[in-house]
């Protein structure tokens, strides 16, 4: 049996294997201590939803048909 990989939007569920997405990895500082959080995944129009799209690069944004 093979295995399968399965990519989901963590927002909107969206299957994103084989397509364009994002991820976030969360850190957690409390009183100097680091905690890195799971990545969270997201497809494009989700990232652009939160806004961090301005923030941290430059991206084209593309139409969804």
């Amino acid at each position: 049996m093979g295995k399968q990989t399965t990519v989901t939007c963590d927002s909107c569920g969206a299957d994103v294997f084989n397509k364009k997405y994002f991820t976030l990895n969360i850190r957690k500082v409390i009183h100097g201590k680091q905690t890195m959080n799971p990545a969270i995944y997201l497809c494009p129009k989700c990232f652009r939803e939160t806004k961090l799209a301005m923030l941290l690069i430059d991206i084209e944004v593309e139409k969804d048909d």
